[in-house]
């Protein structure tokens, strides 16, 4: 008999908010694991593995055989998914750690309805902003993200309902960690 972990977390939010932080920081104190995403977007400095890059043309492939699932289009570049190899993921004894964008919120909660889901939203945009900038984001694309961070956040709004718990961010997301950590003790005995 499998028996399966099946302990999913997810964080969603506008770029910028942290997400990638808060992930990266409770995969490192706790050993969780995070499904790779496939993107057509260039490789960033900060990137962890998490992400396999490949051209347009392998994306669209892909996402026509089925390999690719959850398929958004952000800021120019193409992000999806397998599903497949998320679910394999849930016969590890760890639990998985992600991020959703909005847009795939609903399908995924009624995917995975024994998800924790969590959403962060900034007090202010110049929280994003400061992250953004922090990380090396050119102009024109911090602009463009703080345009679709009204639309993403009006759908956190929209999508409140099926999260477990939505944070207000006001600085810096150190504490944010802890905070997180202890909402899941009881979820991930």
């Amino acid at each position: 008999m499998i028996i399966m972990s099946r302990k999913l977390i997810t964080l969603t939010g506008p770029s910028g908010i942290g997400k990638g932080y808060v992930k990266k920081e409770l995969k490192k104190l706790f050993s969780w694991v995070e499904p790779p995403f496939y993107t057509t977007r260039k490789r960033r400095p900060s990137d962890d593995g998490t992400r396999i890059h490949i051209p347009e043309e392998e994306f669209i492939e892909k996402v026509n055989k089925g390999e690719i699932n959850l398929v958004n289009e952000i800021y120019g570049h193409k992000y999806g998914l397998d599903l497949n190899l998320l679910e394999e993921m849930f016969l590890l004894e760890t639990p998985v750690i992600m991020e959703l964008y909005i847009d795939n919120v609903a399908l995924f909660r009624d995917k995975y309805p024994f998800a924790k889901m969590f959403a962060f939203i900034p007090s202010s945009p110049d929280i994003l902003l400061k992250n953004m900038e922090k990380r090396g984001d050119n102009e024109e694309e911090i602009e463009k993200r703080l345009i679709a961070a009204e639309c993403e956040l009006e759908k956190i709004e929209q999508y409140v309902s099926l999260f477990d718990d939505v944070f207000l961010i006001e600085k810096e997301n150190k504490n944010l960690v802890r905070v997180l950590y202890n909402h899941l003790k009881d979820y991930l005995r």
